[in-house]
């Protein structure tokens, strides 16, 4: 004769049921469900976690800067400012502080930098910059200096010094 557990009911004593005795399912302690919980809650938030700091080093490791120049010749109209060279004229848009945009295939904005003072050589005004933490994996770059619009770059190109000159 089989014993049932403790908290199962008494079996039938009549008809075809009475043959076979159910069980019933085993509870377990609230504790029990507690612990699995915190487990599973532990483990998805390792996995969070793991994931952000995996994206973070991944962000940081696929971006570079660009380097160039923008240079105005004598003949496009520059002067000499409080702290180095200027546009001038219809150039008067290209100084120390000038904005420059770095944008994607679909227009969107990556980065942006800023000319440095120009400087004078050979008769031209050049304004150095540099540009950082411009995503890579990009089909193609477009930087813009101030309003003059943009040219294209695929992902080589653009990580060689770039040079502008107006004039």
């Amino acid at each position: 004769m089989t014993i049932p557990p403790p908290d199962a009911p008494p079996p039938s004593t009549s008809g075809p049921a009475a043959q076979t005795p159910t069980r019933q399912p085993r509870r377990l302690h609230p504790a029990i469900y507690m612990l699995i919980g915190s487990l599973a809650t532990l483990a998805v938030g390792g996995v969070i976690t793991g994931g952000v700091l995996l994206l973070n080093r991944t962000s940081e490791a696929a971006t570079f800067a660009i380097n160039g120049t923008m240079s105005l010749t004598k003949s496009s109209g520059w002067e000499y400012g409080g702290t180095g060279c200027v546009g001038d004229g219809g150039y008067d848009d290209i100084y120390a502080g000038a904005a420059i945009k770095v944008s994607n295939e679909s227009g969107t904005v990556l980065a942006t930098g800023r000319l440095r003072d120009g400087v004078t050589d050979s008769g031209a005004c050049t304004f150095p910059f540099t540009v950082d933490s411009v995503p890579a994996g990009e089909k193609f770059y477009e930087v813009e200096v101030s309003h003059r619009g943009g040219l294209t770059y695929d992902e080589t190109e653009i990580q060689q010094p770039l040079s502008f000159t107006l004039g």
